[in-house]
């Protein structure tokens, strides 16, 4: 069973990257954007499937031992990016990633997100 729902969440976020990746190889957003906004909508889209609580585990699990040392770059910026994810889902701000997502949509959600190689940690 959880093998089954493992593999369809995964195959979830692996959607919201592949729609991602479109802006990117357009230049309309960076890889390190393109990143922070693949844990933003997936784990909206996590939270929306299984629960804060499951997301947030997911979340930390996908980041391995890095989790476990403060400032450790990537894993910083993505664990704080899905807090907001989750913050957002459950506040009702925002909206999940669609066909009708613009690009302003995404860089407004990226003014609340935490990028690599922008300058710093946003906390």
């Amino acid at each position: 069973y959880f093998d089954s729902e493992g593999e369809h969440a995964s195959a979830q976020v692996n959607e919201i990257d592949a729609h991602l990746d479109m802006y990117e190889k357009s230049g309309h957003i960076t890889k390190d954007e393109r990143d922070a906004l693949r844990h933003y909508y997936g784990m909206r889209q996590l939270t929306e499937n299984y629960g804060a609580t499951a997301a947030w585990i997911a979340g930390y699990l996908n980041e391995g031992l890095d989790v476990f040392i403060p400032g450790s770059g990537p894993a910083s910026h993505d664990l704080y990016n899905n807090d907001v994810a989750i913050a957002h889902k459950r506040d009702d701000i925002g909206s999940d990633l669609n066909q009708n997502t613009s690009l302003t949509d995404m860089r407004q959600v990226l003014e609340s997100l935490s990028i690599p190689n922008s300058g710093g940690y946003k906390k």
